[in-house]
């Protein structure tokens, strides 16, 4: 890697997301200018293959569909395709190859809609206010050799009187959506049935709202992940939705609600807040996260702790 590099972009970025080997920036513009999706070869960087007069020109930098404007991008990685969501709700995706965003059409709920939330997995899933308390799951497909992706209605019904929507995750066979309340509802794909409702089951892990949510599985067994804003983190079984606490008595807890729950290296879970990084054990334990610093040390084989030659957490 030849050492740091600065990206020209343009906006606030509101999204980095890895895939096809690159990082995709969605960013906003202040004043409401278009800026597409920015793309920089990671990889090809990393390995020294850029061309150095792109990297003079741009730092290696593409833009693509600078005239759109993007509401949300997320990567999916069964199809490995990105999808994206733009003005009046129109639908785009994004292969490897590519050298811009298809457009597949539009999902006409979400014309002036802002209580929506996306997931992508197998296909794009959108959670929409139709009601006071009613709400649809939209689940939409695109076939290689149709330019028009496909809708499909897949649930209708009620998360709660005035309960909101927080934040979303794609698991193993599960699609996960946070709630105002505490809830987190569970759409399982082992439960959705051919011409049958795909009604959600729901785990109560918190009492406040849900601010990230995350997937382990460890011990031989799947777990939910879920941070509240009453900075709290539980995991949950996804066999019985029976929460247990991690952290004894709050011990290496964030003093701010995490804005991510991401997976990582040495059987190990990161939560990101504004007060730093913590790594937590995927399996079950009340023993504090481990700092980024400790980390590093483990990472660096200079650690002296008995748990798998690591770090005691």
């Amino acid at each position: 890697m030849k050492g740091s590099l600065h990206l020209p972009l343009r906006g606030a970025p509101q999204q980095i997301i890895y895939a096809h080997q690159s990082l995709y920036v969605r960013s906003t513009h202040t004043e409401g200018e278009a800026l597409g999706l920015y793309r920089f070869p990671l990889h090809r960087w990393s390995k020294g293959e850029l061309e150095d007069s792109k990297i003079q020109e741009s730092a290696g930098l593409d833009q693509l569909n600078a005239d759109l404007k993007l509401n949300w991008l997320e990567y999916d990685a069964r199809e490995h395709s990105l999808w994206a969501i733009g003005e009046a709700g129109a639908v785009y995706t994004l292969e490897s190859e590519d050298g811009e965003l298809k457009p597949r059409g539009h999902i006409e709920l979400l014309s002036d809609n802002p209580k929506a939330m996306f997931c992508a997995q197998g296909g794009l899933y959108t959670l929409i206010a139709v009601g006071e308390d009613e709400w649809v799951l939209v689940h939409v497909t695109s076939a290689d050799n149709s330019s028009t992706a496909q809708s499909e209605v897949v649930w209708r019904g009620s998360l709660g009187e005035s309960v909101s929507l927080t934040t979303t995750k794609a698991g193993p066979g599960v699609i996960a959506v946070g709630l105002s309340d505490g809830r987190v509802a569970l759409w399982f794909e082992s439960l959705r049935g051919s011409g049958e409702t795909w009604s959600p089951l729901f785990a109560q892990t918190h009492q406040e709202p849900i601010c990230a949510l995350g997937f382990v599985h460890a011990d031989q067994k799947g777990y939910l992940l879920s941070y509240s804003e009453d900075l709290t983190l539980a995991q949950t079984r996804l066999d019985d939705l029976e929460p247990m606490p991690r952290a004894a008595k709050a011990k290496g807890l964030h003093s701010s609600p995490p804005f991510a729950l991401v997976n990582g290296p040495l059987n190990r879970f990161y939560t990101i807040a504004h007060d730093g990084v913590r790594a937590w054990r995927d399996s079950y334990s009340n023993h504090r996260p481990v700092t980024h610093d400790e980390v590093c040390v483990e990472l660096g084989g200079n650690d002296t702790g008995s748990d798998r030659g690591g770090v005691s957490s």
